[in-house]
């Protein structure tokens, strides 16, 4: 059955709530601290050391893709995982060091 209307209604707030606080959250100010200079300090080594991971993973899923000895699907499947899993922890660490970046322009325009 179609929704009511008073159940639309209900979705519709929800959303445009749950929109609110999306944005309120992003516009809070945030703090460029001691933790954040740190961080900032090694985060490009850490994206990439975790970029090389990244692409070591994929050389090697792509070589056993290409060879014609096939492993076992448990060991693919293990290689797929790893690959991905090595991706996203470089895009994740990639994404906090462009907040960080823009953490600190805030920062030097708010201090200048």
């Amino acid at each position: 059955p179609a929704p009511s209307q008073r159940q639309l209604a209900k979705l519709s707030e929800e959303l445009s709530r749950t929109g609110r606080v999306k944005k309120k959250e992003k516009e809070k100010k945030k703090k460029f601290g001691k933790r954040e200079k740190a961080e900032y300090a090694t985060i490009e080594a850490d994206v990439a050391e975790l970029e090389a991971a990244a692409a070591k993973a994929e050389a090697e899923l792509q070589e056993v893709i290409a060879s014609r000895k096939r492993l076992p699907q448990m060991q693919q499947l293990a290689l797929v995982n790893a690959a991905a899993a090595a991706r996203r922890a470089a895009d994740d660490k990639m994404d906090r060091y462009l907040e960080l970046e823009e953490m600190l322009e805030l920062a030097e325009e708010r201090g200048a």
